[in-house]
């Protein structure tokens, strides 16, 4: 028993989780990170953040897969959809709320998950329920335009950056867009502010897409990875993410052969 309070065994699990989930660690074991996760769920079923945090842990699967490999425990094919699963839980919390910076993870859980099984429409039906939130009838160009935002953003992106945090820096940058649009909506117009959105999805797409190129680099940072150089594995995904066609694409290989 502990001198002072009462011990948060869920909070102790969701630490261990996150150290065992982070490759950086002597841990690093994704399959012990999950089990964790779920034991923290178990205790607190109604904690929304804990869902989502094991949410994208299992978006991350496909990717550490390919950089670092260990013990994934379950079928990377199956990492969006178990992903979904999370989110759907976490929305049903009631009361569920997440604010601050991080209250866009959900819908870039939920949206980024739908793109990567390639289904756009549903992608598209969570993004015009978000959009509403900024209190106006979403223009259709911006939900494509959002769309285009996330596919560039994660594709091709920031070098530094790993795929999924891409997904989250591209929906912050649509925010910004849809925040100025909601607010001084004939301002925006005036600016040419769906000019200037999509002046920064062109420049982001800006490498024609190379499918078999970008294969090659997924399988040359395997290789890296057997040999233990996980810098350069990572790096070779990067090469591969500029060069993929779409989300759902690039998903497919790093479950694909990730797996090896």
């Amino acid at each position: 028993m502990p001198l002072f309070g009462k011990r948060d065994e869920g909070k102790e699990l969701l630490k261990k989780a996150e150290r065992y989930a982070d490759p950086s660690k002597k841990e690093f074991e994704l399959s012990q990170a999950i089990e964790y996760f779920k034991q923290a769920i178990s205790l607190k079923p109604d904690n929304a953040q804990y869902h989502l945090n094991l949410a994208w842990t299992y978006l991350q699967a496909p990717e550490l897969a390919v950089t670092h490999g260990g013990n994934i425990g379950f079928s990377l094919t199956r990492s969006a959809e178990l992903a979904l699963q999370e989110c759907e839980k976490a929305s049903s919390v009631p009361e569920f709320s997440v604010k601050g910076p991080e209250k866009n993870i959900p819908i870039a859980a939920e949206v980024y998950s739908h793109l990567c099984l390639g289904e756009d429409n549903k992608a598209k039906e969570i993004l015009r329920s978000w959009l509403k939130k900024f209190g106006k009838e979403p223009h259709e160009q911006n939900v494509e335009l959002t769309i285009a935002t996330l596919q560039a953003g994660v594709t091709r992106g920031v070098e530094e950056e790993s795929v999924l945090p891409m997904a989250l820096v591209t929906l912050f940058v649509t925010q910004a867009f849809m925040e100025e649009w909601a607010r001084e909506p004939r301002k925006f117009a005036r600016l040419g502010g769906e000019v200037r959105w999509i002046e920064l999805v062109d420049s982001m797409k800006a490498i024609s897409p190379q499918p078999e190129k970008a294969r090659a680099h997924v399988e040359k940072a395997i290789s890296y990875r057997n040999e233990g150089k996980y810098g350069d594995a990572q790096k070779e995904l990067v090469k591969a993410r500029k060069l993929a066609p779409n989300i759902a694409w690039l998903y497919q290989i790093m479950c694909e052969l990730g797996s090896r």
